[in-house]
């Protein structure tokens, strides 16, 4: 079953190439063929030579020369060439096949799952499941030569066609032992190499703060634990090889002595030429050969198995599936949202409960409360990124579920606490959303967030490169550029997930006022962390247990809400507003 399985993954990718892959194939049966013939001959040219006939001794030599040429150019190069081709279309398929399909998957995946482990997904299996492609071709064309040689050696002799069968056996009986371990271990190593990909990219990305926070010798630690149990399962896998190996060889040199002797009796016997026993000791080499590949397929199935079904979690939603939108083209949004009897939970627990709120286009919407409450959740069901498990939430009136995903995405953006910036430049950034966008464009753009003066002061200006993390600007200059950058795809909702908790005040002032600015053209909503950042607000939400219980003003609230007044009297005191 699991061989059927990977056998259709492969032809999926393999049937437009399926002509070379024919080719292929026949060269490598033809090419184990052909390959029996100088054995022969060089048999023959050793008889040629004890009865002293050195010219047809020359002449088989030259003939054996000449069949190996055509092996090199024809069954090594060209197949060589050949299947080199056909493996990179394969990877490559694949490979931006698993790429969609990650891209694909919802935001709770990544949630429950580390970028490392995906990323290992896609490019490192893929390239396992190519490994074994020739050497299951190889393998199943070679069985028809073993088959001719071992009815060759039972047309001589029966001793001989059992001593080949007992060779066989022994191959077969240490395989079904080891096997298993060798699969269980491969396993155990793709998880723990999973593991340590996932930990060790999570240190160097923030190695800033690994630094700063004085953690080089704890992550050395960790890295170190993570290193120990991925090479402790390398080791076991690696003794279970060359445990298997061991035993194999000092099988196969007990059985070849047994074959030569036989192989000499029948000589002597005249049952066989000189020529036959010279090319048989080849031939036996040649079985030898097959079981030993035989061998190595059943190790490295085991392994690219284990890799097709990692594989097999993207590629065929094994473990969660694609995201699901709608087709309706809506071209043009007001920015009307309403929450109707909304309840959602990320796991069982619920964070929203029968939620209902209303939101007009045109005002600054700032919504509050205390940490947990569920206002981050209602920006990640605006964008889709979960889906309510009750209740509806529409936009103009439309359910969200009808908008093609493109809609949904062009008409909303994102501002975050930490905005993610792409390590380019920063007209790249903006190419990215639009590959047509001119500098001018760009600038006047970053003028409306009071950046453009800023950059034009850099040397390199708007070719200025980012950084890993947005690392070579502050925190408020990134929400800026976030900003600008949500502004160049022209949505008409923003949303600003506590985009100012962290700035210091200048940013702040900066990020509000460029808020301010936005509102009579945008629906702007505010999750705000700082309630003292929002008290100019059109509206201010409080939320507390996932519903709303205070509508209204700074000032009303904190005349008429006494939760609002808790959460706002504290920070008023701190910052002496």
């Amino acid at each position: 079953m699991e061989l059927f399985a990977l056998l259709k993954t492969q032809w999926h990718y393999l049937k437009e190439d399926r002509n070379k892959v024919i080719i292929y194939i026949l060269l490598i049966i033809t090419g184990s063929f052909v390959g029996l013939v100088p054995a022969y001959i060089f048999g023959y040219a050793v008889d040629r030579l004890v009865a002293r006939d050195f010219d047809m001794f020359v002449m088989a030599l030259i003939m054996q020369g000449l069949i190996v040429i055509v092996q090199y150019i024809l069954f090594f190069f060209y197949k060589e060439y050949l299947y080199t081709k056909i493996e990179i279309n394969f990877f490559r398929k694949i490979t931006k096949d698993l790429f969609k399909k990650a891209l694909d998957l919802p935001v709770r995946a990544y949630d429950k799952t580390r970028v490392g482990e995906i990323v290992n997904k896609i490019y490192t299996d893929p390239q396992e499941i190519t490994s074994i492609l020739p050497q299951i071709i190889r393998s199943i064309s070679r069985i028809a030569v073993v088959i001719f040689i071992i009815a060759l050696s039972l047309s001589f002799s029966y001793i001989l066609f059992l001593q080949f069968l007992f060779l066989i056996g022994i191959k077969a009986i240490l395989s079904i032992k080891y096997y298993p371990k060798m699969r269980e271990t491969q396993r155990k190593i793709k998880k723990e190499r999973d593991h340590f990909l996932a930990e060790s990219s999570q240190m160097l990305f923030g190695i800033r703060d690994v630094k700063s926070l004085g953690l080089k010798e704890k992550m050395q630690k960790i890295a170190n634990k993570n290193i120990a149990e991925l090479f402790a399962q390398a080791f076991k896998s690696r003794y279970f090889n060359f445990s298997y190996g061991t035993l194999l060889g000092l099988a196969q040199t007990f059985m070849e002595i047994v074959i030569f002797i036989t192989l000499g009796y029948l000589f002597f016997q005249n049952v066989i030429s000189l020529a036959l026993f010279i090319a048989f000791q080849i031939y036996i080499q040649y079985l030898l050969d097959f079981s030993n590949e035989i061998a190595r397929l059943g190790a490295d199935y085991q392994r690219v198995i284990i890799s097709l079904k990692r594989i097999n979690t993207i590629l065929h939603n094994e473990l969660y599936d694609d995201e699901k939108f709608g087709n309706r083209d809506v071209r043009k949004i007001k920015g009307d949202i309403t929450f109707n009897n909304v309840s959602f939970a990320y796991d069982e627990e619920l964070v929203l409960k029968k939620f209902n709120l209303e939101i007009k286009t045109g005002q600054k919407i700032a919504i509050v409360g205390r940490s947990g409450v569920g206002k981050t959740t209602l920006f990640n069901l605006l964008l889709r990124f979960y889906d309510p498990s009750k209740g509806k939430i529409l936009i103009d009136g439309i359910p969200l579920e009808e908008f093609s995903e493109e809609s949904l995405r062009k008409h909303i953006a994102i501002i975050r606490q930490e905005p993610y910036l792409f390590n380019k430049t920063i007209k790249e950034n903006f190419s990215l959303l639009d590959e047509k966008i001119s500098l001018a464009k760009i600038r006047k753009l970053c003028q409306k967030v009071y950046i453009d003066d800023y950059i034009m002061s850099l040397p390199n200006k708007y070719d200025t490169l980012i950084g890993e993390g947005g690392i070579n600007f502050s925190g408020g200059q990134k929400q800026r550029l976030s900003i600008a950058r949500s502004l160049a795809k022209k949505a008409k909702i923003i949303l600003f997930d506590e985009s100012t908790s962290s700035l210091d005040n200048e940013s702040q002032a900066y990020i509000k006022k460029t808020i301010n600015n936005l509102t009579k053209d945008h629906t702007i909503i505010v999750v705000a962390h700082r309630l003292s950042t929002i008290i100019d607000a059109d509206l201010i939400i409080l939320i507390d247990d996932g519903e709303v219980v205070g509508l209204g003003k700074h000032s009303d609230l904190l005349l008429e809400n006494e939760l609002y007044k808790k959460l706002y009297q504290p920070e008023a005191f701190e910052l002496n507003i």
